[in-house]
């Protein structure tokens, strides 16, 4: 008998209230999306809320508890005390046993049906994370976000030998098989993105990347460009020459 395949959305929440209606939607649409390309697989979104004051949590639960049982069946919602951004997504991946687990952000920057192709990569080839590159045409990334990002893309380039068109995308999809590795990680804050970039490339995991339409963000962005962009630089410098890199 062979194996049901199965996918986790990972999605972290911290004071996203604005956003929560139309993300919401978004995945309602998603879930037939899904369904017509991957009939047999199971899929989950897994909402991690971390110590929100906002009522984000409230708000999705609400949205679960209203929704029809054939849809509410598709959703979970978990609490993650520990702050940050990596511990919540570390939370959430070490709550699935999904054959493959991908993340995304609930401030509507990222399209899910991006899933689909990125699935499709990752399930037909050889590939152990496939991250979605958002620095495309027609971006709706700020510019100087934009500035920061190629910065790093270029460093963490020149750092590892590779050739990478993002290095910071929050949207991913990787396979279960990685997760001991991926929970090791230390970083909890927005630097785990990079960090999780940079230990991919140092222990030479095979990586693909699917251009994406990056969509303007609703609500405030949790990310200083100044304190994350140091903290950034630093990480990603302390993962190329530090020998147990996992434990920065």
């Amino acid at each position: 008998m062979s194996h049901k395949s199965s996918f986790t959305i990972v999605i972290p929440c911290y004071n996203e209230s604005s956003a929560i209606e139309r993300f919401w939607d978004e995945c309602i649409s998603f879930l037939p999306l899904f369904g017509s390309h991957f009939p047999s697989w199971s899929l989950q979104f897994y909402f991690v809320d971390n110590n929100s004051t906002d009522g984000s949590k409230e708000h999705l639960e609400r949205l679960i508890q209203n929704a029809p049982k054939e849809l509410a069946t598709y959703f979970k919602t978990g609490q993650c005390s520990e702050q940050g951004y990596g511990a919540a997504l570390k939370y959430g991946f070490n709550q699935t046993s999904a054959t493959f687990i991908g993340f995304a952000d609930l401030d509507n920057t990222y399209p899910l049906y991006s899933f689909i192709p990125m699935l499709k990569i990752i399930e037909k080839s050889s590939a152990d994370m496939v991250m979605a590159s958002r620095l495309q045409p027609g971006s709706e990334m700020t510019w100087l976000r934009r500035i920061g990002n190629i910065f790093y893309l270029k460093w963490t380039n020149w750092l590892f030998d590779s050739a990478l068109s993002d290095t910071c995308s929050g949207m991913r999809v990787f396979h279960s098989s990685q997760l001991p590795q991926i929970l090791n990680l230390k970083r909890n804050d927005l630097s785990f993105s990079i960090q999780f970039t940079a230990w991919a490339l140092k222990n030479n995991w095979i990586i693909s990347e699917y251009p994406i339409f990056y969509r303007d963000r609703i609500g405030r962005s949790k990310l200083s460009v100044l304190k994350d962009g140091i903290t950034f630089f630093i990480v990603l410098n302390l993962m190329k020459f530090r020998k147990h890199a996992s434990s920065i």
